[in-house]
């Protein structure tokens, strides 16, 4: 009995796995949005390997399309034990020739035993044709024998289409004809909760503080957003420090709304208040924290009544800094 290959083909789709040769490319979770003049990406996937041999490797390339346009972003590389060594063998030769290799988002060594989790958060400039993009993975294994075999998967769950959106930046701010003094008001900050990846570092890596700022210096995508804000902590003292690492945090996790509100937080010290702006359309609402922040935005902005308000909310609710706030605030405005 001969099955129709469109079926197959479509029941992948459903499925939303992909596979070839006993690998399969599980989708956990998916975005794709422009976000200013940025596009943000990220991926959530698991890589399991059945048969996966030691010489083999798996490249995934994440592929943005509209239209006719498409743009490849950086790679992920998952290599075998003996095809990783070569990798890295090639890698330190080519450096040492001044050969600049590809420039990969992730290099990993993947074994048959257990699951590989990849995490792929990133922006690029956004181009004029990105206006509804869509989110697909290239993916290519190289088998000992040398063949490879390329597959595509569309990102999207049964029944819904992908996750598409675009987050428009707005200067139709209105300032008050009375500037207002703004300067020394504090904004929150939020502590990120333990996720999968912070888990999975702990049992394999358990890195200690200054393993983990090293690793933010070489390559902050392997931390996890818990381990990259207890690094901004230790720079507290050195806020040009602090708010770079902030900064990096929502950059690699551009979809997390605590990563977002400390990104807004940041803005906010800084004095920027259109990236704060941005910044809080997708951090968490409910906290008051994002109550304390967006109060200080709005009185940054000029919108005295909705910046009071906020703060004598957030302040009645137990925000700490809400109230110190409007202390300044108030201080700062006196008419002597």
């Amino acid at each position: 009995m001969k099955i129709n290959p469109l079926v197959l083909l479509s029941l992948f789709f459903i499925c939303n796995s992909l596979y070839a040769k006993d690998i399969d490319v599980e989708i956990k979770s998916q975005s794709c949005f422009v976000k200013g003049d940025s596009l943000m990406v990220s991926v959530k996937c698991i890589v399991n390997t059945h048969d996966f041999t030691s010489d083999e490797s798996l490249t995934i390339i994440p592929v943005i399309k509209e239209n006719r346009q498409e743009k490849e972003l950086a790679p992920v590389l998952l290599n075998g034990k003996k095809r990783h060594r070569i990798y890295e063998r090639n890698r330190v030769l080519n450096k040492r020739k001044g050969i600049e290799g590809e420039n990969y988002f992730l290099v990993r060594e993947l074994s048959g035993e257990y699951p590989c989790e990849v995490i792929y958060n990133t922006s690029v400039a956004s181009e004029n044709w990105m206006r509804m993009p869509e989110l697909f993975l290239k993916v290519n294994r190289l088998a000992s024998s040398g063949e490879i075999v390329q597959e595509t998967i569309g990102l999207k769950e049964s029944g819904r289409s992908p996750e598409v959106k675009r987050v428009a930046v707005t200067n139709d701010v209105t300032l008050s004809t009375k500037v207002s003094e703004v300067s020394g008001l504090k904004a929150s900050y939020i502590s990120p909760e333990s996720d999968a990846t912070d888990v999975r570092n702990q049992k394999e890596l358990n890195f200690n503080l200054e393993e983990a700022r090293v690793v933010a210096e070489m390559n902050p995508q392997m931390l996890s957003l818990r381990e990259l804000y207890m690094v901004a902590l230790s720079y507290k003292n050195e806020p040009g420090k602090f708010y770079q690492i902030i900064e990096t945090s929502v950059k690699i996790y551009p979809a997390h709304p605590v990563a977002n509100l400390n990104a807004a937080a940041a803005a906010i010290e800084q004095g920027n208040w259109q990236a704060a702006g941005e910044y809080l359309r997708m951090a968490p609402h409910e906290t008051l924290a994002y109550k304390n922040c967006k109060g200080v935005y709005e009185l940054m902005t000029g919108n005295l009544y909705e910046g009071i308000r906020l703060l004598k909310a957030a302040k009645a609710e137990g925000s700490e800094e809400a109230g110190m706030n409007l202390a300044v605030f108030f201080e700062n405005n006196k008419r002597h």
